[in-house]
């Protein structure tokens, strides 16, 4: 996958620099990408701040689609959708407390909770906890 430069770098970063940017807008515009991903069957299955470039024009875009796949509705252990990574920050409950690799699968729902936590960090430019030391104890 080829993608043009965004030399304003990552969503945080971006807010950072311009604390009178539209959070609204991009936060706006960002779930309209995901209805874009999930309209056509595709699972981001990483979405978080770090994963979203800003435009010259200030416009998020999702990128980083390493852990992306197809949503099927029957998935099997060696697929696409069960893939180990992420960020536990990000990772909805069933994810972090999944069992086996069916239990395990990125679906549009942890895209959703995923895309929750991205809204606390535009609102507040900061990562939703800030902390190194992360356990399941938590996240929740």
């Amino acid at each position: 996958m080829l993608s043009p430069w965004m030399k304003e770098g990552d969503l945080l970063p971006f807010l950072r620099r311009n604390p009178h940017a539209n959070r609204a807008q991009m936060v706006l515009q960002i779930a309209h990408g995901l209805l874009y991903l999930h309209t056509r069957g595709v699972i981001h299955g990483d979405l978080k701040g770090a994963n979203i470039l800003v435009s010259d024009a200030g416009e998020p875009r999702l990128a980083d689609f390493g852990l992306s796949h197809r949503d099927i509705q029957e998935t099997v252990a060696n697929s696409d959708a069960f893939k180990i990574g992420g960020n536990p920050r990000w990772q909805s409950p069933e994810l972090l407390t999944a069992r086996t690799p069916e239990e395990a699968v990125r679906t549009t729902a942890s895209d959703m909770f995923a895309f929750g936590r991205v809204i606390v960090e535009v609102r507040l430019s900061i990562y939703t906890i800030p902390t190194a030391h992360i356990t399941t104890s938590l996240l929740f």
